[in-house]
């Protein structure tokens, strides 16, 4: 997966993640673009959404897709300042976690982060699986069809249910929609700029059946903003329809 921070709203609610276009500011380590290493990457963990309780923990909405990893963290950093904050504890609470910083004492201090982008470096995220990748390494690559033609640019990543499912947009504004499967998505090469999809072809006389699937390599953890998140897109199926933190 990957919610777009500064897009969703503030409170605890949970929203569908989105992984949006990547043109808001300039490339950087907390808005690559798909060249960059993911070492080099600050990616999105969470957001803090307000203070619990009175003795200064911070209650963050998680934005990654493994959440147990949290817990061997001992620095974060705030939104687009890469100077590390020392972690004194992490704990789970309802569906949130739960932060505390030595500096951060009384429920006022740790309300005064609401909306705070917590982030980690490449170095402390869990590298992709084999055929998987960070978000960040698929939006803005160029799609084209089997026969080369080009289709436009991965601009989001729609994580919702099984199958992840890749927004491509061209010149003209018009989108497509390609479900992350072996038999949809046939080649992911950031290092080449391409992807290389096959649209799915439905039979106009019978009811639309999903095609089983596997899925293609999986775009990986983060979710991202125009920031990164360590979260993995689902690995394409096979013959039904599927794309992290």
């Amino acid at each position: 997966m990957i919610e777009n921070p500064e897009t969703t709203n503030t409170d605890d609610t949970p929203q569908r993640p989105r992984t949006p276009w990547r043109d808001v500011k300039p490339a950087g380590p907390t808005n690559p673009d798909p060249t960059t290493p993911p070492e080099q990457v600050f990616f999105a963990v969470g957001r803090i959404v307000g203070a619990h309780g009175i003795r200064g923990e911070a209650k963050m909405v998680i934005l990654t897709d493994d959440p147990d990893h949290l817990l061997d963290l001992r620095r974060v950093y705030f939104d687009d300042d890469l100077t590390p904050r020392r972690l004194s504890g992490i704990r789970f609470h309802a569906r949130q976690a739960l932060l505390t910083f030595p500096e951060i004492t009384d429920r006022d201090a740790a309300d005064a982060l609401r909306g705070t982008i917590v982030r980690i470096s490449g170095s402390q995220a869990k590298p992709p699986a084999e055929g998987e990748f960070f978000h960040y390494q698929l939006i803005g690559l160029s799609v084209y069809d089997e026969a080369g033609r080009s289709l436009g640019k991965l601009t989001e990543i729609l994580e919702a249910g099984e199958v992840d499912t890749y927004v491509v947009r061209d010149e003209d504004g018009g989108e497509q929609l390609f479900p992350a499967l072996k038999d949809v998505v046939l080649d992911i090469n950031p290092a080449e700029d391409r992807v290389i999809v096959r649209p799915l072809v439905w039979e106009v006389d019978a009811p639309a059946r999903k095609p089983k699937s596997d899925r293609p390599p999986r775009p990986r953890k983060a979710r991202n903003n125009d920031s990164p998140r360590p979260r993995k897109s689902k690995r394409p199926r096979n013959t039904s329809p599927q794309q992290s933190s």
